[in-house]
């Protein structure tokens, strides 16, 4: 059923393209698959990821595949930042 179901909201903020994709739940290892496969696959990898504070995304091992990717996280909110150069 479809209120049972999870979903990875993906936006671009520069053009406001939006991916949407089902998730089987919420691990890390799952969402850092879907974006991979959905957004990356065709876009590639970001100089920038804003996150809300989804936790399955903020762990250290999460953290070093992104920096293995070049990605720099920063949080939507702004309390923190993983961005030390900003």
């Amino acid at each position: 059923m479809l209120w049972d179901q999870k979903f990875l909201f993906m936006v671009d903020e520069a053009t406001r393209y939006k991916v949407a994709v089902a998730v089987d739940s919420r691990e890390a290892e799952e969402l850092q698959r879907k974006m991979l496969h959905h957004w990356m696959r065709f876009f590639g990898t970001r100089a920038a990821l804003i996150m809300d504070q989804e936790t399955s995304l903020m762990s250290h091992e999460t953290c070093a595949k992104f920096e293995r990717l070049n990605i720099k996280e920063t949080e939507r909110n702004n309390t923190w930042s993983r961005d030390t150069s900003a």
